[in-house]
């Protein structure tokens, strides 16, 4: 483990919460994979999954929210990043959305700040800081 960042590779997902001493979650050359980070400002945690399977993804995203939250205000701050233009990429990230959609459950918590996928430009090495979930490109 690097000491500012855990490294997060095509296949895993990857937490961090206050305590637990990482700073920030990092993925390297995403290449056509896709990425998705999650963070919740209310308890501080981080997630950091890239090219998980769906069950995967849906469940890492179910423990950052409590089954039983309501607020008026997003309370989990959704990023997506990576990805080709080809059709591939395009249904995963149709797929990335729905399970969003089901894990919020109409509750309007969850907010996908940004998706920089695909067509779109995007970095090919960023970090997610622990402490605030902001997205830092990475050389």
């Amino acid at each position: 483990m690097n000491m500012s960042f855990l490294i997060v590779n095509a296949g895993e997902a990857k937490t961090t919460s206050p305590g637990d001493g990482i700073r920030a979650l990092a993925t390297f050359n995403l290449g056509k994979d896709i990425a998705v980070t999650a963070f919740n400002p209310a308890t501080k945690a981080a997630v950091l999954a890239r090219e998980t399977n769906n069950e995967i993804l849906e469940n890492i995203l179910k423990s950052l929210l409590s089954p039983h939250a309501t607020n008026p205000y997003p309370i989990l701050q959704i990023r997506i990043v990576g990805g080709q233009d080809n059709v591939a990429c395009r249904e995963k990230l149709a797929m990335i959305v729905e399970i969003i959609q089901r894990v919020d459950s109409d509750r309007h918590l969850i907010n996908i700040a940004s998706c920089a996928a695909n067509e779109k430009p995007h970095p090919q090495s960023f970090k997610l800081t622990s402490f605030d979930g902001n997205i830092g490109v990475l050389d």
